[in-house]
Parts: structure tokens; sequence; C-alpha cells
């Protein structure tokens, strides 16, 4: 079960070092933040897990009920691997603890080939690798998926899809 072991270190490894980049986002953004500077920085371990695993976006297969238990795992990474090494001696709480570290690395599989982005407020976003600085985000009629739009040169108010976010 799970992806090779190369996939899911680079994974969460991706996962590190874009939160650190968060957090220097949103250090950044400290006078627009305001108060809710702290609050954000608090939830951002969270949000950008929910983001890199496409929350909710695959319906009842990935409801991220646990995402806190989630990062947890995900702090605890090599741990979590050296746990699997010897999963015959693990303890029941250890063997959920690998269980849950395991279907990150299925989850994992949603962010292959994406790029995270963070919105002017500092919200982190998925799409697909062609996203550049000045594309907009939107929901379109009928869409329960956000895109991402990329406006024509010269042209007002005409878009094309980048894709989805």
């Amino acid at each position: 079960m799970g992806n090779p072991e190369g996939s899911s270190v680079s994974f969460f490894l991706y996962w590190e070092v874009n939160l650190q980049i968060a957090r220097g986002r949103l250090n950044d953004l400290r006078d627009r933040l305001g108060d809710y500077l702290p609050v954000a920085r608090q939830n951002m371990g969270r949000d950008l897990l929910r983001t890199l695993l496409a929350d909710r976006a695959m319906g009842t297969e990935q409801p991220l009920r646990r995402v806190d238990k989630y990062v947890n795992v995900l702090e605890r990474s090599d741990e979590m691997r050296m746990l699997r090494l010897r999963r015959k001696t693990l303890n029941p709480d250890q063997r959920d603890d690998v269980a849950d570290y395991e279907r990150l690395e299925d989850l994992a599989l949603v962010a292959l080939g994406k790029k995270l982005f963070f919105t002017e407020q500092g919200t982190p976003g998925l799409a697909p690798e062609a996203v550049k600085v000045g594309d907009a985000v939107a929901i379109v009629h009928g869409s329960k998926t956000p895109m991402v739009l990329r406006g024509f040169e010269g042209a007002a108010r005409e878009y094309r899809v980048i894709g989805q976010c």
C-alpha cells in the first residue's frame, strides 16, 4: 500500500518547504491581515494540507475530517517511515499513525503535476503548472470548482481557461 518511498518523501518535503514559504508570505501580508495574522499562521498547516490534497474535490473518497491528525503525522514523517519498518511490533496507536501516513501517500497523488500558488490575501491554491502571476481565479457559473483564467492580451473581459484549481 502507499506509493514508492521516493514519491512520498518528495510530497512530504514539498509540504514542509511550502509551509515555510506560506508562513513567510503571511508575514509579508502583516499589514493587510492585521489581527487575523496569528490565526492565519496557526491554521496555515491545515489550510496548506487541505489545498495540496484538493480537499472535497474527490467526493466521499476524500473528506479530510481528521486534518489535524494528518498534519501531526506529516510533521512526524521521519518517525512514520521508521515505524513502518517495524510494522509487526507496533502498538495500536502507532499502527493507526502509520495507516494515516500511508493514506496521505495515496491522497498526495492529486498534487502531482500541480503548482502551489497564493492569492493576494495569502490563501493557498493548487493549479496546473501553467498558472502565472496575474491569472485570475473565479468560479464559473455552473461549476463547483474554481478555475484559473487568463485574459487575452488586448481584449477586455475575455479569458481563456487554464485549468481547475
